[in-house]
């Protein structure tokens, strides 16, 4: 009896030598989720490049914060508002996800004046240069007939711009050059001094100090060639031309 005790003892330590034991299955890597933005604080309408930098990841979900969304590993988005957006990145695999944010400030474009016009038309540019421009859909009203002097506006409502043409003939030739840039709701931009539509009449003149004529709600400053239209009711500008001073 004794000796079969110890042979089954035996026999039991040389089958625990013997087998081999299965080796645990290593971790799966850890889905880190990670980008990079190409400017964080963009200009409404601009494009900005979104860098994934995740790891371990396959599957990418984008949510940019203004309703839009994107599946793609680096999307581009233009933001068309103004306005502070949290971007949240969701990178996974089938079995592991992990989510990234950054916020970013989106703000008007500096577009009053940097080509001594607005938005990328200048003034002395001629209608046979602009007419086909593919982001501007333009209405043509006129002929506007002032003194001797005869007028060709051309409006884009949905930018808030009208560009007046100086016209040679009463009917709009290609080389009728602009001569005057009016901006009003939903025009989005500013001048280098940060002034646009929605500014207050305060800071106008904190920009550019006393205006050179005053007449009703009209502030003109001749000497840079810029008029801000002031709403009476809310002191706050309503409108702007440029013209050549």
């Amino acid at each position: 009896m004794r000796k079969l005790i110890f042979c089954l003892a035996a026999l039991s330590i040389l089958l625990s030598f013997g087998c081999d034991k299965e080796d645990p299955m290593p971790p799966a890597p850890q889905v880190m989720a990670f980008f990079d933005v190409s400017n964080d604080n963009p200009e409404a309408g601009e494009e900005v490049l979104f860098t994934n930098k995740s790891e371990n990841a396959t599957i990418f979900e984008w949510d940019f914060g203004d309703g839009n969304t994107s599946s793609e590993r680096d999307p581009i988005h233009i933001f068309s508002e103004t306005g502070r957006y949290t971007i949240q990145l969701a990178a996974g695999n089938n079995e592991q996800e992990d989510i990234a944010e950054k916020t970013i400030e989106v703000v008007l474009p500096v577009n009053i004046f940097p080509g001594e016009g607005a938005g990328n038309i200048s003034l002395g540019e001629i209608w046979g240069s602009i007419k086909d421009m593919e982001q501007y859909d333009f209405t043509e009203y006129g002929p506007l007939i002032v003194g001797n002097n005869i007028f060709h506006p051309v409006e884009e409502e949905t930018k808030g711009i009208t560009f007046y043409l100086h016209g040679s003939n009463i009917l709009k030739t290609d080389s009728d050059p602009v001569v005057l840039i009016a901006l009003e709701n939903p025009f989005q931009g500013i001048t280098g001094k940060g002034i646009g539509i929605g500014s207050t009449l305060d800071e106008v003149r904190n920009a550019y100090g006393n205006e050179d004529e005053q007449n009703g709600n009209s502030y003109d400053y001749k000497s840079i060639g810029i008029n801000f239209q002031i709403n009476t009711g809310t002191s706050k500008v309503e409108g702007i031309s440029i013209y050549s001073p």
